[in-house]
């Protein structure tokens, strides 16, 4: 079975659009990470500071050698964009195969 990582970022409100452009070229990068299944960027719809990081792995060995990867300055740079930690949790992804038909 597969794992989900979902991560949540709450950027200050004059750094929303460098938080998003950071966190989209992460997703564009783990994307192309061994064991990475796929990885979106969302941003809440009522709170623009808001962002989710959904990634999907292999396993969560395969999520953890990605996150090494990241050079530690980018991280710094980024630390200085949020409002507060950011925070994320492994889920089980039982990756049901649902089309757009499954929801009308």
């Amino acid at each position: 079975m597969s794992v989900a990582r979902v991560n949540k970022f709450i950027a200050k409100k004059e750094c929303i659009n460098e938080l998003q452009e950071f966190l989209s070229e992460v997703c564009y990068e783990i994307r192309n990470a061994p064991g990475n299944l796929s990885a979106d960027l969302l941003q809440h719809q009522d709170s623009e500071t808001e962002f989710l990081v959904i990634e999907r792995w292999t396993n969560k060995e395969a999520h953890a050698a990605s996150a090494r990867a990241i050079p530690e300055e980018k991280l710094k740079a980024a630390k200085a964009l949020l409002a507060e930690a950011p925070s994320g949790s492994f889920y089980n992804d039982f990756n049901l195969e649902l089309s757009e038909q499954d929801y009308l």
